[in-house]
């Protein structure tokens, strides 16, 4: 063999082994802590815990909700309610009807309760109005009664109210402006997480951060060998990282944007200055919170094969709280132990949300169990969402509350939403049919003595038809 070729196939084998080693080197470092220090490693596994919290959300509330803002619809429903108390068992079943009239701005909604024989035994209707919401029961009065959500500050004016606190009260509460004042952009989103994640970085001795090895830990009945990683804060550790978070907030521009946007949803005076002001005092109660500093804080992560399963946070002597998260079953469970509280031993409480995905809806499902130590009292729900079609949706929403063998309550809510280019007629609140409380015709006492007969009338109403049909011994929580 030439020389010039035995060289070229040596210069082809090294660098082939030296690729080989590469590869090897980067899986062990995307894969493994091999090469990272114990605060790396603490943080890609807590900030994982986000990624894992997505596989449980969906974009079907969001479809939704964009559905019911950019049609006229019907809403059709029932629901229906069981329950087996100590041998008694009985059902009650309600009617819904939801219209919505986009074109002229008001929302009707009703809920009618039956008897066996399907006759109306109760009924409530609501109706929004452009900005008045009220609600009517023929039974008390054929007027309804509600709020007009406008000209609040006069109405204050009118009542009496100093004109120092009339500053913080908004001509009227924009809900448009509430449900979008914690939106951002993916941008600001990345932004933020940088910039958070560095404060907490740098507040931090890189000692208080630790690689504690591998730990034989259980996540959703399955048992893995994962790498732990811990963080141990002192009290003055833990208030010097919040202190920070808190002092870089009041300079941070996306933030304080967010919560003027909520302060002016509620109070129509946008104030950075309030706000910074408000932030300071918390800064000082948690300085001088003398039960922090009383408290050692550990938290540690568990992380097996690139992703975060496990995350406790514990106060010792006091209680701790593990997320669990499985993001191949999307299942996150939570469990807060209060170690203060013995009932054969401590009590620990569990709530578990997972989610599954069918080809026209989605599932949640979520327990609830006060105490692990009786499982025979629980609260679970069920949601099912279906996805959006140009013509509507459909949904069904189930809560079941056991407690004991004996006791089982059942509620089941079954919805579908059609779009419609014609809503029937929904009436216009005025003055002339609609009982407005804070209307200047009527002056705060009377609206205050009318709201109390109102209040005081319903209540009474609702235990007679309670009685009437023999609804007490069944849902006891009714008498």
């Amino acid at each position: 063999m030439k020389k010039g070729k035995t060289g070229l196939i040596i210069a082809i084998i090294i660098i082939v082994v030296v690729l080989a080693v590469a590869a090897i080197f980067a899986v062990l470092f995307l894969t493994t802590d091999m090469f990272k220090t114990g605060q790396q490693a603490f943080i890609e596994a807590i900030t994982k815990n986000t990624e894992n919290f997505t596989t449980i959300t969906s974009d079907v509330f969001e479809n939704q909700e964009d559905f019911n803002n950019t049609h006229s619809y019907n809403t059709t429903g029932s629901i229906v309610i069981n329950s087996n108390s100590n041998g008694n068992s009985g059902s009650i079943e309600y009617q819904t009807t939801v219209r919505n009239d986009n074109t002229q701005d008001r929302y009707y909604a009703d809920i009618i309760l039956k008897n066996e024989s399907d006759a109306e035994i109760l009924k409530y209707s609501f109706i929004k109005s452009k900005n008045i919401y009220a609600i009517k029961n023929e039974e008390i009065t054929p007027y309804y009664v509600g709020i007009q959500n406008e000209s609040l500050k006069e109405y204050a004016r009118s009542i009496g109210i100093e004109e120092s606190q009339i500053f913080n009260i908004p001509e009227k509460i924009d809900f448009d402006a509430l449900r979008n004042a914690f939106n951002m952009t993916s941008e600001e989103k990345s932004q933020l997480k940088e910039k958070y994640l560095n404060i907490i970085k740098d507040s931090i001795p890189e000692d208080k951060f630790a690689k504690a090895g591998k730990e034989s830990i259980k996540v959703n009945n399955i048992t893995y060998n994962a790498n732990k990683y811990t963080l141990t804060l002192s009290s003055e550790e833990l208030k010097k990282v919040i202190t920070n978070i808190l002092d870089t907030i009041k300079e941070d521009e996306i933030v304080l944007n967010m919560l003027a946007k909520l302060q002016n949803s509620l109070t129509g005076n946008v104030d950075t200055t309030q706000i910074k002001n408000i932030i300071e005092n918390l800064i000082s109660t948690i300085e001088n919170n003398t039960e922090i500093s009383e408290n050692e804080y550990i938290i540690t992560t568990y992380s097996y094969r690139g992703r975060t399963i496990k995350t406790i946070f514990e106060i010792p002597n006091m209680g701790k709280l593990t997320i669990d998260t499985d993001s191949t079953t999307q299942t996150v469970k939570f469990l807060l132990e209060n170690y203060s509280v013995q009932e054969d031993g401590n009590k620990v409480q569990q709530v578990t949300i997972s989610k599954s995905n069918s080809g026209n809806s989605t599932l949640y499902n979520i327990e609830f169990v006060p105490n692990t130590v009786n499982i025979d009292n629980t609260i679970n729900i069920s949601i099912n969402l279906g996805n959006v079609t140009e013509t509507g949706y459909s949904n069904s929403y189930e809560v079941s509350v056991i407690n004991g063998e004996s006791n089982v309550y059942n509620l089941k809510y079954d919805t579908n939403t059609v779009a419609t280019d014609k809503v029937e007629e929904i009436e216009e609140l005025t003055s002339s049919n609609t009982i407005i409380l804070n209307s200047p015709q009527y002056s705060i006492d009377q609206a205050t003595t009318f709201l109390m007969q109102y209040m005081q009338i319903n209540t009474n109403l609702i235990v007679n038809k309670a009685q009437n049909l023999g609804m007490n011994s069944v849902f006891p929580t009714m008498e």
